[in-house]
């Protein structure tokens, strides 16, 4: 009983925490400023460079986490924990260096070399990326390790392997942990400031930056609705990619369990 009430203490107290700030943005952004943000062309610019960098960050760091995970539950499989533990921390350690660290060290390197903000882009995607592998890593690697002691001898008899393995043997099993993997990795990458806060300009800006712009000069209301869309965008994206899976569930068993005809026989 004692447990009992401490949960719901708990949860009752992370409640007050997270509702309020979201009620806030709810209601601050339903304000008259609305359509004129949604009329104006650089806030659909923003959108749509936000979108392009958060798909492309989230897939590269899946594929990424993916690729080292396969190579790492191999190694833990042939008794070599230690050559996948070194394999793994070269993910994850990147969770010690802020992303503003590693922007500046790339355009650092990359001055002498070429017009660094031509290639402004790729580096947010890169940098991006980076930053949302050890999430990848940290969702992916109990289901893929799972999968792997249970199936790697069949798969070592028919002789699967690479991207057919994955995708007739993997993808169905480990699909749900997949995309919320790539759901905090497009999240991540969305909602970025310091690393669009370098390489941004003009002509190369995100919802996270032109939001930062409209508080600068005082345009409170507006960065109120951006900051609604953001919140929009991040629920949206969850919602989709369970929809996606319950969906995929459901034809499966469909498909897994379909009824098997039956015989009427007329009444003599």
């Amino acid at each position: 009983m004692l447990k009992k009430g401490w949960d719901s203490f708990w949860i009752m107290a992370t409640l007050m925490l997270v509702i309020p700030p979201i009620l806030a943005i709810l209601l601050s952004g339903l304000n008259s400023k609305l359509l004129d943000v949604f009329t104006d062309l650089r806030f659909w610019s923003a959108v749509g460079t936000s979108l392009q960098v958060a798909v492309l960050a989230g897939s590269i760091a899946l594929l990424v986490g993916i690729v080292l995970l396969s190579t790492t539950r191999v190694y833990r499989l042939k008794s070599q924990a230690r050559r996948a533990d070194s394999l793994e921390l070269v993910g994850t350690v990147i969770l010690v260096t802020p992303a503003l660290v590693l922007s500046t060290a790339t355009f650092l390197m990359l001055r002498g070399m070429t017009n660094v903000f031509s290639l402004a882009f790729g580096i947010v995607v890169l940098v991006n990326a980076l930053m949302a592998l050890p999430y990848v890593i940290k969702t992916l690697n109990q289901p893929m390790q799972r999968l792997a002691t249970q199936y790697y001898p069949l798969w070592q008899s028919l002789g699967m392997r690479g991207v057919r393995r994955f995708w007739l043997m993997e993808w169905r099993a480990i699909r749900a942990p997949i995309l919320h993997a790539f759901s905090i990795s497009f999240i991540l990458s969305m909602g970025d400031l310091t690393v669009i806060a370098l390489f941004g300009s003009q002509d190369f800006n995100t919802l996270p930056l032109y939001l930062y712009q409209l508080m600068g000069s005082y345009q409170l209301e507006s960065a109120a609705v951006v900051s609604l869309v953001l919140f929009a965008l991040s629920i949206g994206v969850f919602s989709l990619t369970d929809t996606l899976n319950r969906t995929s569930k459901k034809v499966s068993s469909t498909k897994t369990h379909s009824p098997k005809g039956s015989r009427h026989v007329a009444p003599k």
